[in-house]
Order: structure tokens, then C-alpha cells, then sequence
């Protein structure tokens, strides 16, 4: 809303919510605490708000919320890769995205800077090491699910953005092709119609960003941003479904 009217009223709103989240959410207390992959797509899609908004440079508590949400991730992420589905790509790419936006902002503290940089590293290992093990050959992903797959492809997209925006280390040569065929498997079972694909395997509603307002079953969003990183085009008409593209300035031909 806020990018598309300029109305300051829905910046002051997204504030008065987060900051009433952190009052009512004390750090490791609740069930909002529990998961940590829960905690890293809360994390990932705070994060994005900042970009969309224009920011890179975290707020002082922004700073304090991606730390502890770092904090949270990192002891268990041995958890995480025994799990050997989107819990280990989710809260890889979670500490590594943390690392990388601490990293834009001139408030922290050398120490601070040190621990950054130490979940940068540990994120980027962990998440090469977890796409490349479950990321198959022909693009499919360990769960056999589009929607899972989704939230996969989603999660690489955003990652590999940050990784080039902010100009970190290259991923493995081997992660960027994992993520080039886990695009073209979903584009190739996605409907040129009605842009829905096959309800395979388990569905319990999950999907990492939902900002084009289009319907959930439309999975032409997430392939948008995945051809708009990868190939620097469209490969849909660009439309509500690229929205992303434009708003991340992401320059692609259309």
C-alpha cells in the first residue's frame, strides 16, 4: 500500500504492528519462539519490508530483532539439516540473510560485526550444502510438493538477490545451477492458463511471500522473481505476477 500511494499512514501502521509484536513476543518465551524455521520466514519477510521500503540500514531495534532471531536459528540448524526438507534451506538462508543485512548497518560493534559475519558464512555453507542434497538432478525437491517446492525456489531467489544487491561471495557454482533447475521444474508443471500446478504430495498452505495479491494456487509470482534473478527477464508477461521485479529494482526485459 504504502509503495503504491506514498501514504505515510501505512509505515506508522507496519511500525505501531512490529513494535507491538515485540512487546507482546519477549525473545525464546511462547510459540512464536518454538520453530525456527517459523522464525527465520518471519525474519526473511522482515527483511524484504526493508527493502521494499527503500532501506538496507537497519533501525536500532531492527538490529536487536535480527539478532535474536539469528540467535534463535543458529544453535539448532544440526536439527534443521536432519530434517532434510525446507527447514534446512528456510533457516540457512534465515542466518545468512540476518548476517548480511547486520552487515549493511554502521550502528553495531565490532564484536557484533565479527558474529555477522560468522552467521554470513555459516548461512552460505549450510544452504549450499542443503541444495545441493536436496535439490535433485531433474529439479525436483525432497518433498514432493509444489507448494513446498515454492517456498524453496522462493527462498533461493531471495538469497541470491541479496547475495549479488549486496555484493557478497558468489554461491557455489553448484547452488546456482540446483536453483536454475528447481525453476525450470516448477515452470514446466505450472499451467500456461490458469497458472496453477498439480497438487502434489503435502499442502498445508505454506508460502513465503504473498505480496502480488493474487490468488494462492497462481504460481507465477514466484517464478517471476526466480527468471528475473537467474536470466534477468520475464518469463511471463509482465504483469501483477512481476510486481516484485519492479518494486526490488530488479531491471529485466520484459
Amino acid at each position: 500500500a504504502y509503495i503504491i500511494s506514498g501514504e505515510q499512514k501505512y509505515v506508522d501502521f507496519l511500525n505501531e504492528t512490529v513494535c507491538d509484536w515485540i512487546r507482546e513476543n519477549p525473545c525464546n518465551q511462547g510459540y512464536q519462539w518454538l520453530c525456527a524455521q517459523e522464525t527465520s520466514l518471519r525474519l526473511i519477510n522482515t527483511l524484504l519490508t526493508q527493502l521494499l521500503l527503500g532501506k538496507r540500514e537497519l533501525s536500532e531495534g531492527l538490529i536487536n530483532f535480527v539478532i535474536q532471531h539469528c540467535e534463535r536459528i543458529y544453535p539448532t540448524m544440526h536439527y534443521a539439516r536432519a530434517q532434510q526438507n525446507n527447514h534446512a534451506t528456510s533457516e540457512a538462508a534465515g542466518l545468512y540473510l540476518g548476517g548480511a543485512f547486520l552487515l549493511q548497518s554502521t550502528e553495531l560493534t565490532s564484536k557484533q560485526k565479527k558474529t555477522a559475519r560468522n552467521w554470513v558464512e555459516k548461512g552460505k555453507k549450510e544452504l549450499e550444502r542443503n541444495v545441493s542434497a536436496l535439490i535433485m538432478d531433474d529439479g525436483s525437491f525432497s518433498q514432493y510438493s509444489v507448494t513446498y517446492h515454492r517456498l524453496v525456489l522462493d527462498t533461493l531467489s531471495f538469497s541470491v538477490y541479496i547475495q549479488r544487491l549486496f555484493g557478497f561471495p558468489d554461491f557455489s557454482e553448484k547452488l546456482v545451477k540446483k536453483y536454475e533447475l528447481a525453476f525450470q521444474w516448477l515452470y514446466a508443471l505450472t499451467d500456461k492458463l490458469s497458472y496453477d500446478a498439480p497438487n502434489l504430495g503435502s499442502n498445508d498452505g505454506a508460502m513465503l511471500f504473498d505480496i502480488s495479491l493474487l490468488p494462492y494456487r497462481d504460481f507465477r509470482p514466484s517464478l517471476q522473481f526466480a527468471s528475473g534473478v537467474l536470466y534477468g527477464k520475464c518469463c511471463f508477461e509482465a504483469d501483477e505476477s512481476s510486481n516484485i521485479l519492479k518494486w526490488l529494482d530488479l531491471s529485466v526485459n520484459e
